[in-house]
């Protein structure tokens, strides 16, 4: 699905953005356990997100179009 986002590393920069609706993740919690996660809609992005930080990888580099600034967006 495509939507908007943004982010505290580069702050007043917006833009459209796909990503999977519906993610699966396998991942490692503070006790060392392996665990799973299924997540969808906002917390399915914000996790794609976050994982793209991990990877150095801004959300700029996927922004589908142009980016805008929060003044801009208020006009759209």
């Amino acid at each position: 699905m495509i939507g908007w986002e943004g982010c505290l590393s580069i702050p007043n920069v917006y833009g459209k953005v796909k990503r999977a609706k519906r993610i699966k993740v396998e991942y490692i919690d503070e006790k060392g356990e392996k665990r799973k996660l299924k997540a969808e809609g906002f917390f399915a992005r914000t996790i794609q997100h976050e994982m793209d930080h991990l990877d150095g990888i801004l959300f700029t580099t996927k922004v589908i179009g142009k980016t805008y600034t929060e003044e801009e967006m208020e006009r759209l």
